[in-house]
């Protein structure tokens, strides 16, 4: 089914004025033979990505959303407006698309990188295969990357407007995974519609809190991949307690912390007193990051920037719980499903308890 969208009347090039729509978005709704759990689970891919990253690994197994489907939950998969097959129209900001250089650095072999790309890349070992091209597992998986919107303005507007629109489509409250780029999505539908989200699975959910890094921060050769999130977490506004003066994000009075670990990078914040996250409070959130990926260096910044704003956030750094050597693409590792079973199930049962 598709979700959202409206017309435009809009001009391209060689064509004359007419009708077209625009920010629909590609919902795939999954049942399993018996429904075993009251809420659904929702979906949302990160960078580059489409729905079908959730289903099958690069190497032929079962993704997270085929587990969960065979423990009995209905599984939403999406394709992000613009992306795959909600339809990117013409003249919408620009494209974008990875390389197999990027690819390789940053999500499959950092390990191979001399010099490293950050220091967690050297405990890299869970990826299928060497991760480079030829390798099989690689070839598979870079086959399956797709354009994406550049502009994260855009890409957040579009974004909000749909998930929504399906928050309310699905009409109960259901749990949000999240991934990567799609990390802001969450916390804007879980802001915005704190009743329809019961809870929320963020698997390295994009940048640290106010910053917008296209790899590791602060190493040599990455800046800033977009405008920085203004609002902390996001680029569209959120529901602050004190509320921001006419949503102005200047009014988030910030304060530089420094690392909190080796190898960790500074967190920016806010000074005290916080502002509360006045809906986002509502959700329960898990966060959780790979040993080897390379937001390990600043996932918690972001745990920290929720716990201080009064969200009841779970961080998880996956080698706390003995699963070793993950990445940024830890969903379709080679233990990927023993992520689910130790990590996120645990979760869901105790938000079906709540």
């Amino acid at each position: 089914m598709y979700i959202g969208g409206q017309y435009v009347n809009s001009t391209f090039a060689g064509t004359q004025e007419d009708q077209y729509m625009v920010g629909q978005m590609y919902v795939e709704r999954l049942t399993p033979p018996t429904v075993l759990h009251e809420h659904p689970l929702v979906f949302i891919h990160g960078s580059g990505q489409t729905a079908t990253n959730w289903l099958n690994t690069p190497d032929g197994r079962s993704g997270m959303a085929s587990y969960f489907l065979r423990q009995g939950y209905v599984v939403y998969l999406t394709d992000q407006p613009e992306r795959g097959r909600s339809i990117y129209t013409p003249g919408s900001g620009q494209l974008a698309v990875l390389s197999t250089t990027a690819t390789s650095s940053l999500f499959t072999a950092p390990e191979k990188v001399s010099p490293l790309p950050y220091p967690q890349a050297a405990l890299h070992t869970q990826w299928p295969g060497t991760g480079l091209p030829g390798d099989p597992s690689f070839d598979a998986f870079f086959a399956s990357q797709v354009q994406l919107q550049a502009n994260a303005t855009i890409t957040a507007r579009l974004a909000n407007n749909s998930y929504v629109a399906l928050a309310e489509r699905i009409a109960t409250p259901h749990i949000l995974i999240t991934h990567s780029q799609a990390g802001p999505f969450g916390w804007q539908l879980a802001d915005a519609r704190p009743d329809l989200v019961a809870g929320l699975v963020a698997i390295e959910p994009g940048a640290s809190p106010f910053e917008a890094w296209t790899g590791p921060p602060y190493a040599p050769g990455y800046a800033q991949a977009w405008p920085p999130l203004a609002y902390g977490l996001t680029a569209l506004p959120l529901a602050y307690d004190p509320p921001l003066p006419g949503d102005d994000p200047d009014a988030l009075a910030r304060q530089a912390f420094p690392p909190a670990g080796p190898d960790l990078a500074p967190c920016i914040l806010q000074a005290e007193p916080p502002r509360r996250l006045f809906n986002l409070a509502r959700v329960p959130v898990l966060q959780m990051v790979g040993e080897a990926s390379f937001q390990a260096v600043y996932s918690g910044c972001v745990a920290s920037y929720l716990e201080q704003a009064g969200v009841d956030v779970e961080f998880v750094r996956l080698e706390e719980r003995g699963l070793r050597g993950n990445g940024h693409l830890l969903f379709m590792e080679k233990n990927n499903i023993e992520v689910a079973e130790k990590v996120v199930m645990p979760f869901l049962e105790r938000l079906e308890k709540r």
